[in-house]
């Protein structure tokens, strides 16, 4: 039981000195998927679509793919406040989100690792609580032979 325990404190320990590591690959993968994005890799729009943003940084993320030399002027249909029927949206309209994506996912993965955190720490209390007990009992065992 000892072993759990210690292997839970370390990844505890693991993630929360390796939490900017983990931020910076979530922006450095959405900036990957973002420059290889085409209509068929629903990655990036899946993303935009949950979160309600556009763009790794803003909107203006769009503007240096390969994407936007195609579609200059627009920004992909995932960004825009009502994408069901649009594959684009003009950035003249203004009817899309403005915020990037990257804050928000860092936000969710942050908010989750709290969860995560949380829920590590009961359970090593209860856990260490239970092998004090068990330890107590097993001592007032040995004493009654």
């Amino acid at each position: 039981m000892w072993i759990i325990l210690v292997l839970e404190l370390m990844l505890a320990i693991w993630i929360f000195y390796n939490i900017d590591q983990i931020k910076n690959s979530i922006h450095g993968s959405m900036s990957h998927k973002m420059s290889l994005y085409s209509v068929n890799d629903t990655t990036m729009d899946n993303i935009q679509s949950y979160y309600d943003c556009c763009g790794v940084g803003n909107y203006t993320d769009w503007y240096s793919t390969r994407w936007y030399y195609q579609h200059v002027g627009n920004v992909p249909g995932s960004c825009c406040y009502d994408n069901s029927y649009h594959d684009t949206c003009s950035i003249t309209s203004g009817k899309f989100y403005h915020k990037g994506c990257v804050s928000k996912v860092v936000y969710y993965v942050g908010y989750t690792y709290s969860i995560i955190m949380a829920i590590l720490l009961v359970t090593l209390f209860v856990q260490s609580a239970s092998c004090d007990v068990l330890f107590e009992y097993s001592l007032r065992s040995l004493n009654n032979r």
